[in-house]
């Protein structure tokens, strides 16, 4: 089996607001599986930022492949 990767799970809260979760799979579905509607997500950004929220106030989950870009880049955005 294929070593796994990482990626962005970004949780579009609204109003441009969101939050950017790193994690490993080995597929994008991987990534983004097992979250359900009435689930509670806690974690701490790269940017050292603790975050916790209901996914029911979520709007949309998109997942990327994560890319290291440098300082600064693929940080939680609130």
């Amino acid at each position: 089996m294929e070593e796994p990767k990482k990626y962005k799970v970004i949780y579009h809260l609204g109003d441009g607001m969101e939050a950017v979760e790193i994690t490993e799979a080995h597929s994008t579905k991987e990534a983004a599986a097992d979250l359900e509607s009435d689930d509670t997500i806690a974690f701490t950004g790269e940017n050292g930022v603790f975050y916790k929220f209901s996914l029911t106030d979520v709007k949309m989950i998109s997942v990327d492949e994560y890319k290291e870009e440098g300082p600064g880049h693929n940080q939680a955005v609130l």
